[in-house]
């Protein structure tokens, strides 16, 4: 199951449970109306998610990239030990931008800036 909101401009999906084949229906079912809405900044929180297949860890990368193409960007949150693991051996862990926590993934859409006076 995908879970999703909008929080700070960012749209923020939750992956519960296993994402294998089904799971990446169900995500290009969510991600297709962002996309047209021209949403780019998203975060997708995996600290729920308990495994992912092969196949959906390359169709992340290949959303991930139709974002990047718009200009925009995915980041990852709430990362289980599997899955830091996993994007390690699969090489793909330089691709994405990795937080703690959603609310941190979501202020790093946002950095602060000095005003010089």
């Amino acid at each position: 199951m995908i879970a999703v909101c909008e929080n700070d401009g960012a749209v923020v999906l939750e992956v519960q449970g296993d994402f294998s084949e089904p799971a990446m229906d169900e995500f290009n079912r969510v991600m297709t109306p962002i996309l047209d809405r021209r949403k780019v900044q998203v975060v997708l929180s995996l600290r729920r998610a308990s495994w992912i297949s092969l196949k959906a860890l390359k169709w992340l990368v290949g959303n991930l990239k139709k974002i990047r193409a718009r200009d925009g960007d995915m980041k990852l949150a709430g990362l289980n030990p599997y899955w830091t693991s996993l994007l390690e051996l699969t090489g793909t862990h330089h691709l994405f931008d990795v937080y703690p926590s959603v609310e941190v993934a979501i202020a790093s859409y946002h950095p602060l800036t000095t005003a010089v006076r």
